[in-house]
């Protein structure tokens, strides 16, 4: 049977009139795409990917700080600040930077809210992209179109719209790489062919540097290369049926025989490569068989559209067998490739993803293999070829509504009684009763609908995206195409921005509604220095401080909840102990030690306080027992912000012997209480000079303890000057958590505070000042204890002896 062939370049209709009409489709999907719009992040590369993107657009480092929690670094690396790099790759990085440094720089919009809108414009872009691979295919307009939009809102891609992952910006490159390859040897002229041959080099490194498994395309893009002349024979068609049909066998061998088992025994070290691809033959069994046969996981299982590339296969090897095959050993290349050579994850060598999101893996190949089914769309005008190809359309549908409705975690939730909440539960993939758009009708009216219009109690304004959508419509067959196009984008991009605008103040999911962390944003970039860091006591906030945090130059550092603290009264408390190191999270305190080498100076936001008593606070408490507290701003009993000099403090274990004998006794003027001071201690190297900070370990005791809690308040003042004088941060000792009342009996205690001095600060020898009095919350009264010692001032302030140089 003779087979034909596109001579040259197939473009039917002007140019213009193909860019208009991919203009529409990149419009109508994401009009699409904007009304399901989560602008949320789910998962934990998401949070990763934002995290590395917010480090590169503010310091030019792909470095996770707000999620340090989820990502703690392993190594440290000098002149750097502790935080891990990214896993990603870099040009996902790079290219979303500059959106990042836009919306920090436009007040009134989210970060991660606008970020979201990377992968809308972008899912688009790669639809309007197939338009056009489909028009430069051969397909008619018509066809073209409906090529681009099945493959926009029936198949998986529609899912990843909602996402932060590099596969959509990797798409982008990988068909221009195609198209570029088809023309290399079509192109009529050797300039031509050479330049289609520089392009597809230049988009293959683009794709490789967005992300690495582009190398698992390369097999299958090879065979565009071959000149057409060389597939009208016989042999290369009947070689290339016979690659395609050994791929397939390859894959079944490797599911339903020993085959997995062969290899791990015959390979040296039982690996492919490197020892990071290990052979596992059951996790290899169970990736295949996802990526291929399951109904609730494969590729064709999860966008049912795509079975329509059975039949358009092999009308489109009739027309074009280079293209129909390269498309086919791409999909086999992907499938073979993260099936026995990814290494991620604690699932086994071969992570094959779970039901959450399937199947992000075989994302890549989507737009390839939708291209499979541009001839079938012109041939469906028997009824019933038509019903069926219907069918499938509606049941992409369902599939994809059911994915983009419900937060991604929802289908755990809907089948929870069955699964008992295993993400990677098998029957999720092949038993039809449990695949997840039946799995999710379960949470109708359970689940809350996911987008960010609906989480914001602003759902109506999801409705105004169908203006653009209709103006594109209206575009297709209008003589003003461009105007309609241009009014429809201008609406876009108008009505985004104002849902930008409406979600900045209503987003619960990002305690929009907090007032009290907006003031800590606002104190961070008043106090806090260009290049400084705060660290985040607990993984609550996050997301707030990762839509909401717009500080600039400055690094703020989610740390992991630690086993020593809890949430309520009812929370058990895992861990318990006099040294708050066992305390805090596992493998913090070196982290903490390497910040002392990157910065004299840490803040510390607290989503907690003394006033809440059933907060415990160990990591507060480790920081005012191993360093010294300058300044402590409250916001509300759950947003505080504390600064921290890094001179080490002495030992919280070791006897509090002070260097300087300072003896001077303090008590209640009623007589009910006295509380010793002792002397105190000064790191070594420090110098008193302005904008310094002045570090000091004062040492307490008390024969029997007082009745109340006593405030100490610290000056450090000018030898030469008593009226020069700056104060450090008033509070009980010990950083608040060594209260007078409960003072072991005779024995003496560290108490390690700070004063900062003010930027006009004289030169010259300084002097120490205590006082100490008692705050009555409840009336307000405040009532200085007597001083007695060598030098008081007042009745009531020691003058400490000694002086600092």
């Amino acid at each position: 049977m003779a087979v034909r062939h596109a001579p040259g370049p197939v473009l039917h209709g002007p140019a213009f009139a193909d860019a208009a009409r991919a203009c529409i489709v990149a419009l109508l999907l994401a009009s699409v795409y904007l009304i399901t719009y989560t602008g949320r992040i789910e998962l934990g590369d998401q949070l990763e990917y934002f995290d590395a993107v917010g480090g590169m657009a503010r310091f030019g480092l792909p470095l996770a700080d707000e999620g340090m929690w989820q990502t703690p670094p392993r190594e440290f690396i000098d002149g750097q600040p502790p935080l891990r790099a990214t896993i990603a790759d870099p040009l996902f990085i790079d290219v979303t930077a500059p959106l990042y440094a836009l919306a920090e720089r436009i007040s009134g919009i989210g970060l991660v809210h606008t970020l979201w809108l990377f992968n809308v414009g972008t899912s688009a872009l790669v639809g309007a992209l197939v338009y056009i691979a489909a028009r430069r295919f051969g397909a008619e307009p018509r066809a073209s179109i409906i090529t681009a939009l099945a493959f926009g809102v029936l198949t998986i891609w529609w899912t990843y719209s909602q996402t932060f992952f590099r596969e959509p910006l990797m798409c982008v490159w990988l068909l221009l790489a195609v198209l570029a390859l088809y023309d290399v040897p079509r192109a009529p002229t050797l300039p031509r062919r050479l330049l289609a041959a520089l392009t597809a080099a230049a988009m293959l490194a683009l794709s490789y540097l967005t992300k690495d498994v582009t190398l698992f395309a390369l097999p299958g893009m090879a065979l565009l290369v071959l000149p057409p002349t060389a597939w009208r024979r016989t042999w290369l068609r009947r070689a290339a049926v016979l690659l395609i049909a050994a791929l397939a066998a390859l894959v079944l061998a490797l599911i339903y025989t020993p085959l997995p088992e062969l290899l791990r025994d015959v390979l040296p070290g039982g690996y492919l490569l490197r020892p990071s691809f290990p052979i596992i033959p059951e996790t290899t069994r169970i990736a295949l068989h996802t990526y291929t046969l399951s109904i609730g996981g494969s590729i064709w299982g999860t966008s049912p559209v795509l079975l329509l590339a059975l039949p358009g296969g092999l009308l489109l090897w009739r027309r074009q067998p280079a293209l129909a095959a390269s498309i086919i050993v791409i999909a086999f290349g992907f499938v073979l490739g993260y099936g026995l050579l990814r290494g991620e994850g604690e699932f086994g060598g071969n992570w094959f993803g779970g039901t959450i999101w399937p199947q992000r893996f075989m994302l890549p190949v989507l737009p390839l293999l939708i291209l499979l089914t541009m001839d079938v769309w012109p041939r469906l005008r028997r009824w019933p070829v038509r019903a069926v190809a219907v069918g499938l359309c509606a049941y992409s549908l369902w599939w994809q509504l059911s994915s983009v409705i419900f937060n991604w975690t929802a289908y755990d939730r809907a089948v929870s009684d069955a699964s008992f909440g295993l993400t990677y539960w098998l029957p999720g993939f092949n038993d039809l009763a449990y695949i997840r758009p039946v799995g999710l009708l379960r949470a109708i009216g359970v689940e809350p609908v996911n987008w960010a219009w609906a989480r914001a109690d602003t759902l109506p304004y999801a409705a105004l995206f169908v203006i653009p959508a209709v103006l594109a419509a209206f575009a297709l067959r209008n003589r003003r195409t461009w105007l309609l196009i241009g009014i429809s984008a201008a609406s876009l991009i108008v009505l985004t921005y104002g849902g930008l605008r409406l979600l900045y103040d209503r987003d619960p999911f990002y305690l929009a509604g907090r007032a009290d962390l907006f003031a800590a944003v606002e104190a961070i970039r008043a106090d806090v220095p260009q290049g400084g860091a705060v660290l985040v006591n607990s993984p609550d906030t996050t997301y707030f401080w990762m839509n909401y945090g717009k500080v600039g130059r400055r690094w703020i550092v989610g740390l992991p909840y630690h086993p020593g603290d809890r949430g309520s009264f009812e929370q058990p408390v895992e861990v318990m102990s006099a040294d708050a190191r066992k305390e805090i999270a596992p493998g913090l305190q070196p982290i903490i030690r390497q910040w002392e080498a990157y910065t004299p100076d840490l803040w510390l936001f607290m989503d907690s306080s003394p006033a809440l008593a059933w907060s415990r606070r160990p990591f507060e408490r480790y920081m005012g027992e191993r360093y010294y507290r300058v300044s402590e701003r409250e916001f509300s009993a759950y947003a505080r912000l504390l600064r921290y000099d890094l001179h080490r403090a002495p030992a919280w274990d070791a006897p509090a012997v002070p260097q300087i004998a300072a003896p001077y006794t303090f008590t209640h003027p009623d007589g009910s209480g006295s509380l010793e001071l002792l002397g105190y201690t000064i790191p070594d190297g420090v110098v008193p000079a302005a904008g310094r900070i002045v570090p000091v370990s004062l040492v307490w005791r008390a024969d029997q303890p007082p009745t109340d809690d006593y405030t100490v308040a610290l000056f450090v003042v000018s030898a030469e000057n008593p009226f020069i004088r700056a104060q450090g941060a008033d509070s009980w000792l010990g950083a608040t958590f060594k209260t007078t009342t409960l003072l072991p009996p005779g024995e003496a205690v560290w108490d390690h505070r700070a004063v900062l001095l003010p930027g006009d600060w004289p030169d010259g020898p300084v002097r120490l000042w205590v006082k100490v009095y008692d705050f009555d919350p409840e009336t307000g009264v405040i009532t200085d204890l007597r001083a007695d010692g060598a030098e008081v001032v007042d009745g009531v302030v020691a003058v400490l002896p000694g002086e600092i140089p």
